[in-house]
């Protein structure tokens, strides 16, 4: 019975691999697999995948000269949401001190945000990645619509790079769906590399996490997570 268990978990995490690689080919599967987690509860039904990406920080040479890159307060981040420059959605609670606030700037104009984590991130409320004292994550990056495509995001994560690096961090951690490929194209693109997938599926109030030959099946919630260290390459 254990054997015949293990074999299936297996057939599992393959399938949702190839069936996940398959749907990066296509543009649409992104916006459709967020769709469908509208529709569908997430005890209910959900499979999803997500590659754990690392970018070594060496040195870089910030492109953009007329821009200004603030490191946010909590009382200003509050500032800023309250005045409606940057969103809600982005805006940490002043009461956690692992996450911090970038904002990208040209003259008076708001370009940009980007937030990062320093302790421990879950990309997941039920999945929790703890890191390295030389390790940062980057959370979520946000261009306003009339700045994209101009280099603001790629710009954004060299600043990030440069002002750590000196900090004496030596990566950057990134957490990607699989099938988001314009957040994939853009971290390849400023020098991410692909360390492992991580594969969740969640039937029933139960959730299967497969990730660096570990196999977990349980019920993981926020106060119960799965913890997944970082890997060194």
């Amino acid at each position: 019975m254990v054997r015949e268990g293990l074999w299936l978990l297996d057939r599992v995490r393959s399938t949702g691999e190839r069936v996940h690689r398959k749907l990066g080919e296509s543009g649409w599967a992104y916006t459709a697999q967020l769709s469908l987690q509208r529709v569908i509860p997430g005890w209910l039904l959900d499979v999803s995948a997500l590659w754990l990406c690392q970018r070594p920080l060496g040195e870089d040479v910030p492109e953009i000269v007329d821009v200004e890159f603030l490191l946010r307060s909590p009382a200003e981040v509050g500032d800023l949401v309250a005045r409606g420059v940057l969103r809600e959605k982005l805006a940490p609670g002043a009461s956690d001190p692992s996450v911090i606030v970038w904002t990208l700037h040209r003259g008076l104009d708001f370009v940009g945000s980007f937030l990062m984590k320093e302790v421990s991130y879950s990309p997941l409320h039920f999945l929790r990645l703890d890191l390295d004292e030389d390790e940062v994550v980057g959370d979520e990056m946000y261009v306003v619509p009339g700045c994209r495509g101009q280099g603001f995001g790629p710009h954004m994560n060299r600043l990030v790079a440069h002002h750590y690096r000196r900090a004496g961090k030596r990566r950057v951690i990134s957490v990607v769906d699989v099938l988001n490929r314009n957040a994939l194209r853009m971290d390849e693109n400023v020098g991410y590399q692909r360390l492992t997938m991580i594969v969740i599926v969640r039937f029933f109030g139960l959730t299967l996490v497969v990730a660096r030959g570990q196999t977990r099946l349980g019920r993981f919630t926020a106060k119960r997570p799965f913890v997944l260290s970082t890997v060194r390459s």
